[in-house]
């Protein structure tokens, strides 16, 4: 694993945020296959299919795979293959991700997962936190060398 990217959103500009890292970095491309960890309701698997064209919209373009995984359901989306009601921890859900992706590896992993918010921010930024690191233990088995995985997370300074 090469890069781990942290960018810093709120909800509302999530997708564009995630647009333009994808734009910026070069990492997303057609043809490259995506991991998108707390995938519901969609928004970041929608930017994935559109820049590495796994729904085949351009067919001069090599045509990618997006892989979507989450806790809650996930509405259908052309060019995605969704893992609804899965474990992104789970080595269950690592096994089925192996077999979705092309040679069992990806270029990108995306998370824009998050823990309900429990009302106190600093354990909740602690919890979502600690998701992004439990996302190093798939990368490291799925991640392709040079690939990216990219966590979004909440930025607050501490009351003092």
């Amino acid at each position: 694993m090469s890069k781990l990217h942290t960018p810093k959103t709120s909800g509302a500009e999530a997708p564009s945020s995630c647009w333009r890292w994808m734009t910026s970095f070069g990492s997303c491309s057609p043809g490259h296959s995506v991991v998108d960890c707390g995938a519901a309701p969609g928004a970041w698997s929608q930017v994935a299919v559109q820049r590495v064209n796994s729904a085949g919209t351009d067919p001069e373009l090599p045509r990618g795979t997006v892989v979507g995984i989450d806790l809650l359901n996930i509405p259908p989306l052309d060019g995605a293959h969704f893992l609804p009601s899965h474990d992104v921890t789970d080595p269950a859900t690592h096994a089925k991700l192996l077999d979705l992706l092309p040679n069992g590896h990806a270029h990108v992993i995306l998370s824009d997962m998050a823990p309900n918010a429990s009302g106190f921010r600093e354990m909740d930024h602690e919890k979502l936190i600690m998701m992004c690191l439990s996302l190093i233990d798939l990368a490291e088995k799925i991640l392709q060398p040079g690939g990216s995985l990219v966590c979004k997370y909440w930025d607050w300074e501490p009351r003092s």
